[in-house]
């Protein structure tokens, strides 16, 4: 009990220490200088390839400005969970933000692009044009009305299916099972047009009710389902890749304008070279998390885009790309993906 509440208070002072030289910066409203010194607070939620990306973000920034930039790391959602230090990044208190789109979306609606079902049915796919194309920019850049400048779309994964009932590898299958979603509509929508009896539940309820079958199987990221053992309770893993969530990476606008255009560049160049570091670890780590799985005796179904397709086209003889726009401010962002993405599996047939 000591020990608890000796953690809780030294977080508790981290915090305040975050707010206090954030608040610091906030009563000044003119720009910095490039040889000022410039801290920068940012809060990113716990993972592996997050940890690798943020660390070389810090060196990266503070190598480049000659130790003028430095960079106060807080990590394993420490300051709070996604819309806080959203709201954080917002107002100011936290110049840096890592973020998961899915819980944003209401505030930013835009997001809900990333919510529907097999738009991309690869990784290649969401980094040449979900992340590099056109709408994925403008989207971006649409952060700015939210007092926010988006810096960069780092990885959070695709979801996958695991259940202990059948190898699945088409929509077929998936018929009445009982399967764990999130208490999202959108993907209830897609799970039901699927043929599946979507569930919301508490994630903390997840791993009891698998093992004692109250659920048929669960869908979730790679990481997730390693990192919280939903592996040892369910007999087959099939790499669906139904839904692929980003992590927008974002900065407090007024903090960025109040850098010189040096400053904004050297963060730039930073976080576009971490950015590649953290999609590589990712796909690093997410191939050791499948020796995993399969070294606990899971079967690990991988999925051809072909295969994909075919769940594709049930999301879309039900409608459901309909209910993502209509959630969507700009919901001719949704067709303007659609069209990139069409032209990029052309150009790679």
């Amino acid at each position: 009990m000591k020990q608890k509440k000796t953690i809780i208070a030294v977080c508790l002072i981290l915090i305040s220490l975050a707010v206090g030289v954030r608040l610091t910066f906030a009563t000044d409203s003119s720009k910095f200088t490039n040889k000022e010194k410039v801290n920068l607070i940012i809060a990113v939620p716990a993972g592996d390839a997050v940890e690798t990306g943020t660390q070389t973000f810090k060196e990266l920034c503070e190598a480049y400005s000659d130790g003028t930039i430095t960079i106060d790391i807080f990590g394993n959602n420490l300051l709070g969970d996604d819309k806080v230090v959203i709201s954080g990044a917002q107002v100011g208190d936290i110049d840096i933000a890592v973020s998961s789109t899915s819980p944003i979306a209401n505030m930013y609606q835009d997001f809900y692009l990333f919510d529907a079902a097999y738009l991309f049915l690869n990784t290649d796919e969401v980094y040449d044009v979900g992340f590099d194309g056109e709408t994925g920019r403008s989207i971006l850049a649409g952060l700015d009305k939210l007092g926010l400048k988006g810096l960069s779309w780092w990885e959070n994964g695709f979801r996958v299916l695991g259940n202990s009932n059948v190898a699945v590898t088409s929509p077929d299958q998936l018929k009445g099972m009982k399967l764990r979603t999130m208490e999202n509509k959108l993907h209830i929508r897609a799970w039901k047009a699927l043929g599946a009896n979507p569930t919301p539940m508490a994630f903390t309820e997840v791993f009891t009710a698998l093992q004692q079958r109250t659920i048929d199987g669960q869908e979730n990221s790679i990481g997730q389902i390693v990192s919280n053992k939903l592996h040892e309770v369910q007999k087959y893993i099939s790499l669906t890749d139904h839904i692929y969530t980003p992590y927008c990476v974002v900065m407090n606008l007024k903090k960025w304008n109040a850098l010189t255009k040096e400053q904004q560049e050297i963060v730039q160049r930073a976080m576009e070279e971490a950015t590649e570091k953290m999609l590589a670890a990712s796909q690093e780590y997410e191939t050791e998390a499948i020796g995993i799985m399969e070294e606990a005796g899971c079967e690990v179904l991988d999925l051809t885009d072909y295969q994909k397709l075919e769940f594709q086209q049930k999301i879309l003889d039900a409608g459901v790309y309909d209910s993502v726009k209509t959630e969507m401010e700009h919901p001719e962002y949704f067709d303007q993906m659609m069209e990139e993405l069409e032209r990029y599996r052309r150009e790679k047939e």
